[in-house]
């Protein structure tokens, strides 16, 4: 196992220098860095001389390019024309927040996606299973800004004016003045994290359902309950275990379209995590921190692909590393 996953860290390497060079071609022919401040009357030329000359815009890409890699490797991610700030300190001050409402909802969706997965397999064409049905395909072809409008307006307005009291909040992290109020942090993270988690409990469950039904046929658990097993023994112990595997693999590839989705629930409630931060990003010209933040999604999507094999060799003893 440990050769196996060393072999795999090593074959991400090119990798991501190849999503590296993809990466800066593309932004470099997006569009110019500095084009907000040629049209500034209080820039001056020689001010744009000097920012081409710090950025390298004055260098052939290739030069570009080995100042940017070398830099970024180095943990100098470049420095934001928007915030004036480091972007490597950018980003790791707003990844906490997305951070935080990624594990909440990949938190929510699991608790709900897997056992409605488990039930509607176990109980094939029962009434719940058409219903879980239905909600699935309706939670897959309903966009997600869309879907947290909706929260907003019925949960965050219609729902306090009929209580009185506002129970759940439509935008930010926390209110003003209860920064460590966990209850209010709550309030603030819930609706979120449900318009976060809509599609992935649409599309986790269904994925569990069919494996469930694959596992439950096969002869091994026939034999389980010819032993005098219990019904929930069998399921729990022999067929959820073998049934999560190609689920594992769903799940595992899911996670930087997580992160990916967040950008979208982010601006709608005004959470300031990465998305948001990438957003105002890409309607400033802000190319150093767009690649910071594009680099950091790259980097993800490899790593979860190496989590789900290694996580196959625990699933199935069957997978051997070699």
């Amino acid at each position: 196992m440990f050769a196996y996953t060393v072999r795999r860290l090593l074959h991400s390497i090119p990798v991501l220098i190849l999503a590296s060079l993809v990466v800066f071609i593309l932004m470099q022919y997006a569009g110019d860095p500095l084009a907000r401040l040629r049209l500034n009357p209080h820039v001056t030329p020689q001010d744009i001389e000097r920012l081409e000359k710090e950025m390298g815009l004055d260098k052939p890409l290739w030069a570009r390019y080995a100042r940017w890699s070398g830099d970024f490797v180095r943990g100098d991610w470049g420095e934001s024309m928007s915030h004036h700030r480091p972007v490597l300190e950018l980003i790791v001050e707003r990844m906490k927040n997305t951070l935080q409402l990624m594990s909440a909802a990949l938190l929510f969706t699991f608790i709900l996606a897997i056992p409605i997965g488990i039930y509607s397999a176990v109980r094939q064409y029962s009434k719940f299973d058409y219903a879980a049905t239905f909600f699935s395909f309706l939670g897959f072809s309903m966009p997600i800004f869309w879907f947290g409008l909706i929260l907003q307006m019925i949960l965050g307005y219609y729902l306090t004016r009929a209580l009185g009291f506002q129970l759940f909040y439509t935008a930010s992290m926390y209110s003003v003045g209860k920064e460590y109020d966990l209850i209010n942090r709550l309030q603030h993270l819930a609706l979120p994290t449900i318009t976060l988690s809509l599609a992935y409990i649409a599309g986790w469950s269904r994925y569990q359902r069919s494996s469930m039904l694959e596992v439950i046929r096969a002869d091994y658990l026939r034999t389980a309950h010819a032993k005098g097993l219990s019904e929930s023994k069998v399921i729990l112990k022999h067929a959820l275990r073998n049934a999560l595997i190609p689920v594992i693999t769903v799940i595992m590839l899911d996670m930087p379209a997580l992160f990916g989705g967040a950008v979208i629930t982010e601006y709608i409630f005004a959470w300031p995590g990465i998305g948001r931060l990438l957003h105002y990003g890409i309607l400033n010209g802000d190319y150093f921190l767009v690649m910071g933040i594009v680099m950091v999604s790259a980097f993800l999507v490899i790593f979860f692909n190496l989590l789900a094999d290694i996580l196959y060799g625990f699933l199935d003893p069957r997978i051997a590393y070699k």
